[in-house]
């Protein structure tokens, strides 16, 4: 959700001119307060979890890194010369590689692409106050953007 200029939100707001409903204007304000708390949970659960898969593929990079270090160094002291990699490089750790790396990128695009939208836009609780709803008229349409 993009932050909006104060300055535009107020002159946006004179130039509304509502004539309904006392009541009305809390049921809009309800919404529009779930709306963002909805949205700031679901963000910081999603971005939880992706920090969550990073701090562990990098661990597991690590180990892997050292693992592999470790392996071709003791290895060197062989007749041919050639470290120790060679019998753990089959189809399973190429593709245990594969899902690590496929897991990060994912994880990267989750963490970053974390905009979700929900409820009631604040262009939609503008028309809602430029009309001139009732109470129940104000509920329905309110149910309606849930629905679609």
């Amino acid at each position: 959700m993009s932050s909006r200029d104060p300055r535009e939100l107020k002159s946006e707001l004179e130039k509304i001119e509502f004539s309904g409903d006392s009541e009305q204007l809390g049921e809009l304000r309800a919404e529009a307060r779930a709306t963002v708390d909805a949205q700031r949970e679901t963000l910081a659960d999603i971005d939880t979890k992706a920090s969550k898969i990073l701090r562990l593929n990098i661990a597991l990079v690590g180990i892997l890194i050292s693992v592999v270090s470790i392996a071709t160094q003791l290895g060197s002291g062989s007749a041919a010369g050639v470290g120790t990699v060679e019998p753990f490089l089959n189809s399973y750790t190429v593709t245990g590689i594969g899902a690590l790396v496929l897991s990060t990128a994912f994880a990267a695009v989750t963490y970053t692409a974390s905009e979700l939208d929900v409820g009631v836009s604040s262009e939609n609780l503008t028309k809602l106050l430029n009309s001139d709803f009732q109470q129940q008229e104000t509920e329905v349409l309110l149910i309606q953007n849930y629905i679609m």
